[in-house]
């Protein structure tokens, strides 16, 4: 009885220390709705981004003559400040491909309700929006010099928020990086303007490298990425097959980090009508300035560099 009786005692502790350890987690990251949408500035590749805010935002310095300016939108429980966000932003100014880069976040709008993150996505979207409408309207901005680089949710807010612009002005170009689409049977009925598609930027470039984008219909540039449901290295080990697809998914934004730092990388083939590749003696290359339209499929290989040359 006695050691029955201790036995619960250290239980007891042991629940009330990890009650406490959870409530301090949740305290210190749980997300904040008054927070909202957070956009980090840099025109560094060796400079840490700083956090702009309602002001700094509306008067950071856009890029002088041609440059770019490339935005980078997290996904899903993301921040902007994460493992791959800022090798990539460091890579887009290495390579001369942006001149500012802003990496956007709406960690604390995240909810596991799916209705509610649904309206989120509208408020980020609409956010989103009234700052190109400022660039383009107040600041003499042409959004031709306009690169986004969305990654899995933030498909979805870049499919919504062109409607939402204050400018007939488009977006120069989205590269989506595994973009997903609604969740089915939590969304109302989507209208062409609530996905992302062809018309959401002069060029619109979408990368499959997992299920989470195998529900978005087809674009003019679509490059499937080891047949765009399993990526090489995601398999074995990975179990269970959850853990597989979050593998798969995450490859995506390396895959373009990797053809940023290497000139010729991820050479792609045109798919023929049975999906099997039908032309490879002009490949296309994902990240370059212009992208020729067609779908495009890509082998690579299961460990760093990802890359292989076309057999």
């Amino acid at each position: 009885m006695r050691m029955e009786a201790r036995s619960r005692s250290t239980l007891a502790i042991l629940v009330a220390v990890l009650a406490a350890v959870l409530g301090f987690l949740y305290h210190k990251y749980a997300p904040d709705p008054a927070v909202g949408v957070r956009v980090y500035f840099t025109d560094r590749h060796d400079r840490e981004p700083v956090l702009l805010n309602s002001s700094t935002l509306r008067t950071f310095p856009t890029p002088h003559g041609d440059d770019k300016l490339c935005v980078i939108v997290a996904g899903y429980t993301e921040q902007a400040i994460s493992s791959w966000s800022i090798p990539l932003a460091q890579a887009l100014l290495r390579r001369g491909r942006a001149g500012v880069v802003l990496l956007v976040d709406y960690y604390h709008l995240t909810t596991i309700s799916r209705p509610a993150m649904n309206n989120n996505i509208d408020i980020v979207a609409k956010t989103l929006a009234e700052f190109f409408s400022h660039l383009a309207n107040d600041r003499d901005f042409s959004l031709s010099r306009v690169h986004v680089l969305c990654f899995s949710m933030a498909g979805r807010v870049m499919g919504s928020m062109p409607q939402h612009l204050s400018t007939p002005q488009k977006i120069g170009r989205i590269t989506a990086m595994d973009p997903s689409t609604p969740w089915p049977g939590y969304h109302r009925h989507l209208g062409p303007d609530e996905l992302l598609d062809d018309g959401d930027a002069d060029e619109v470039v979408v990368l499959r490298s997992s299920v989470v984008s195998s529900s978005l219909p087809p674009l003019a540039r679509d490059f499937v990425i080891n047949g765009g449901l399993l990526q090489e290295g995601c398999y074995g080990w990975h179990w269970p097959q959850f853990l597989s697809n979050i593998c798969s998914h995450y490859r995506a934004h390396w895959l373009v980090i990797e053809a940023l730092l290497n000139d010729g990388s991820f050479p792609a083939c045109s798919g023929g009508a049975e999906g099997g590749i039908s032309e490879c003696e002009n490949p296309v290359y994902f990240m370059d300035e212009y992208v020729r339209p067609g779908k495009f499929f890509i082998k690579t290989a299961a460990t760093p560099p990802y890359s292989l040359p076309i057999s």
